[in-house]
């Protein structure tokens, strides 16, 4: 197997020096929800996380702020599941030639049903809290030996909490209480609200995309879809699956919510453009889920 590189796929938009770094991109290959009336769109939610810089780690950098966007899921009234890696501590920030490890402070989660600038609801709702689980690392990838196909669980899963309703009357998408490879058989459907080029600059409408199974991980808990080339994965013709943006957002079978979209290749192996997407089982959380008010 030839070195494969690794791409989280939350999107975040950082600004430095009045310089805006940005990662973009979304679902690939598929299509775009255009009614409400969709069961999609009844579960899949859109998060934009503000957090300000620590003043005590760079008081070079003022108020300016960092935006990290990703997709999530409504399973019950008030609680919504998305990645844990939507929400770091810190960011490796470049001031002034050199790399500085600056904490981040003062989140402000904001969901939005539906994003379609000039509408109603692209205000979107204030979150009261967010939880990530309890053993999740957000620097697993310098922990385990192998963070393509690991065999230490990474639990990339997180539940934001919010008292406010929701925009349109969202459903809750029930979890599915049976281990992903008893559908391997079945066709799998991702959605979120990621970028779906790379030249594209904001954020788009909710999309999904229709995909196969393609194996279970060594973890026995994270899975890989897409017809890519999972072993040495690189950009192929007619691609689908997840991008920037999509981290957290569901993926669903036979209307359960089975995993929750969290990574895939990095650039130098096709990125989002490799037809490789990996998620995070749902069934191993479920007690965990259930617990957390």
């Amino acid at each position: 197997m030839k070195n494969i590189h690794l791409l989280l796929l939350s999107l975040y938009l950082l600004s430095i020096n009045s310089t805006e770094a940005r990662v973009s991109e979304k679902i690939i290959g598929g299509e775009i929800v255009t009614s409400i009336t969709e069961p999609t769109f009844s579960y899949t939610v859109r998060l934009l996380i503000k957090q300000s810089f620590s003043p005590v780690d760079a008081p070079e950098l003022g108020k300016r702020s960092f935006s990290n966007k990703c997709s999530g899921v409504v399973v019950s009234p008030g609680k919504i599941l998305t990645a844990a890696h939507c929400f770091p501590s810190s960011l490796e920030v470049e001031i002034n030639g050199k790399m500085r490890k600056v904490r981040l402070i003062d989140r402000v989660i904001r969901v939005f049903s539906w994003f379609k600038a000039g509408s109603p609801e692209f205000t979107g709702i204030i979150a009261d809290d967010y939880v990530t689980h309890p053993d999740y690392d957000e620097n697993w990838t310098s922990n385990v030996s192998d963070f393509w196909n690991p065999t230490e669980k990474i639990n990339d899963i997180a539940i934001v909490l919010h008292s406010e309703p929701l925009n349109y009357q969202k459903t809750p998408i029930e979890l599915s209480e049976r281990p992903v490879e008893t559908f391997k058989n079945k066709i799998f459907r991702l959605s979120g609200f990621g970028k779906s080029s790379r030249s594209q600059i904001e954020m788009s409408q909710l999309k999904y995309v229709d995909i196969k199974y393609n194996r279970i991980l060594k973890n026995e808990i994270d899975f890989a879809l897409g017809d890519g080339n999972f072993e040495s994965p690189s950009e192929v013709k007619n691609p689908k699956g997840g991008c920037f943006g999509d981290s957290g957002g569901p993926i669903v079978v036979d209307n359960e919510l089975v995993g929750l979209i969290s990574r895939g290749p990095g650039k130098e192996n096709g990125d989002c453009f490799s037809s490789i997407s990996i998620g995070t089982s749902i069934y191993p959380y479920i007690e965990w889920i259930r617990s957390i008010e």
